[in-house]
C-alpha cells in the first residue's frame, strides 16, 4: 500500500474516532496492519483503539511490537500473553503475519526491549514475513517440480509445433 493511502487510512481512522466510532477505527486500522507492511505507529494506535474499548488481549497483541510505552501498555501486553500461554513459537503465531520482521533491530526500542523479555526474537525470525517483490523461490534441478515444469512446457511447445504443421499443411491443401 502506498504511503498516501495508508496516510489516508490513518487520517480517516482518526476522523472515525473523533466521530466517536471506535469499531470502525478499528476496522480499518486492522485491515492496514494485515494488508501494509510493518509501521509500528499504525499498531500503538490500533492498540490505544482497542485499549479504548476495553479489549486489553487485543490492545496488547497490537502494542507489544508497537512504539507505545506505558504501565497501561505493560499491562494490556501483559494480558494478551497470559491468555495466549504456550511457547515463544505459539505467541508469535497469533501476531499479525505482516508485523513479523526476520531482524530485531527493524523494531523500536520499546518493542525490542518486550521481544527479547519474553523470548520472542528467534520465534519472530524464523516466521518472519517476507514482502511480495521480494520472495525468491528456487526450484533446484534435481526436483520433481523443475522435471514436471520441463515436461509441461516440453508438451505446450509440442501441441503448439503440431497446431501450426497442421494449420500450414490444411492450408497449402485448401490453396490447390
Amino acid at each position: 500500500m502506498s504511503g498516501d493511502r495508508r496516510h489516508g487510512a490513518l487520517k480517516r481512522a482518526e476522523e472515525d474516532l473523533a466521530r466517536g466510532e471506535p469499531w470502525l477505527a478499528r476496522r480499518r486500522l486492522t485491515s492496514l496492519v494485515v494488508s501494509s507492511p510493518y509501521r509500528a505507529e499504525t499498531l500503538s494506535l490500533l492498540g490505544e483503539v482497542c485499549h479504548r474499548m476495553g479489549d486489553l488481549p487485543e490492545a496488547g497483541r497490537f502494542w507489544l511490537l508497537s512504539d507505545a510505552e506505558g504501565e497501561h501498555v505493560e499491562r494490556a501486553v501483559r494480558i494478551f500473553t497470559e491468555v495466549h500461554r504456550g511457547t515463544p513459537q505459539q505467541l508469535v503465531a497469533q501476531l499479525p503475519r505482516r508485523t513479523r520482521l526476520a531482524s530485531l533491530d527493524a523494531y523500536p526500542p520499546s518493542a525490542q526491549r518486550r521481544i527479547q523479555a519474553l523470548g520472542l526474537a528467534a520465534p519472530l525470525a524464523e516466521r518472519a514475513c517476507v514482502p511480495p517483490g521480494e520472495q525468491q523461490v528456487t526450484v533446484s534441478k534435481s526436483s520433481p517440480a523443475f522435471w514436471g515444469c520441463l515436461l509441461a512446457i516440453f508438451a505446450l511447445v509440442a501441441i503448439m509445433v503440431y497446431g501450426l504443421v497442421n494449420g500450414v499443411v490444411s492450408l497449402t491443401q485448401a490453396l490447390r
